[in-house]
């Protein structure tokens, strides 16, 4: 029998509200991907992670190398900007 694979996106606020509590389905979620099981793939865009670093800086400047060290655990597939011609 063919094992199932799960992918998770992940937005912007489930990876913020991850990082800033160490209670709750977000983070659990983190936590999970972050042991790297073998049937549960997280993705995000790359605007999502602009997104979150824009907001850390702006906000809580503190916080960015607890993200910078957090995301590579993450092994997070990043889903590209779309291309200037493939929006048009």
């Amino acid at each position: 029998m063919a094992k199932r694979t799960f992918r998770i996106f992940l937005d912007s606020n489930v990876i913020l509200s991850g990082l800033l509590s160490d209670k709750g389905a977000p983070r659990l979620v983190l936590d999970l991907l972050s042991l790297q099981l073998p049937f549960l793939i997280g993705l995000t865009g790359r605007y999502n992670l602009i997104e979150i670093e824009r907001n850390l800086r702006k906000k809580m400047p503190a916080l960015l190398p607890v993200y910078k060290k957090y995301l590579p655990m993450l092994n997070l597939k990043i889903i590209p900007l779309p291309r200037p011609e493939e929006i048009r």
